[in-house]
């Protein structure tokens, strides 16, 4: 696991996700937070 640092941003939009994940196997990992409160990773393949 590789901790990164990341820039998204969506297409024809100027809205931008940054902040720091992880590299597993060549997917990005992202660690938020679930809308009941609870920690996840939202994976990026």
């Amino acid at each position: 696991m590789q901790k990164v640092v990341y820039s998204i941003s969506k297409v024809n939009k100027d809205e931008k996700l940054k902040g720091v994940g992880y590299l597993v196997e060549g997917n990005l990992l992202i660690p938020s937070t679930s809308s009941k409160g609870s920690p996840s990773f939202v994976a990026f393949l």
